[in-house]
């Protein structure tokens, strides 16, 4: 149980990592200081996690978790070249 608990904990705040830099993205308008190969390797570590999760352990919460930092990465890449200059 413990051990879920941790699990879960951590693919969540892996998942929302970057909300506050998405956050700081809309807010200034810039994303100079970003690097964009950090979030494209997060998106296809998610997608990959993603795909283990679906062949091996289809379970709810793992799939929503990887699937939402999955969505968060796109989010993030497509601001990243709305706003770079």
């Amino acid at each position: 149980m413990i051990i879920e608990f941790l699990g879960y904990t951590g693919g969540f705040l892996l998942a929302t990592c970057t909300i506050p830099q998405i956050v700081r993205m809309f807010r200034t308008k810039e994303v100079e200081s970003l690097s964009v190969l950090t979030y494209i390797m997060w998106f296809f570590g998610e997608l990959i996690m993603l795909t283990y999760t679906l062949i091996v352990a289809p379970e709810l919460p793992l799939i929503a978790n990887f699937s939402f930092g999955l969505l968060i990465a796109i989010i993030t890449i497509i601001l990243y070249y709305k706003y770079k200059k």
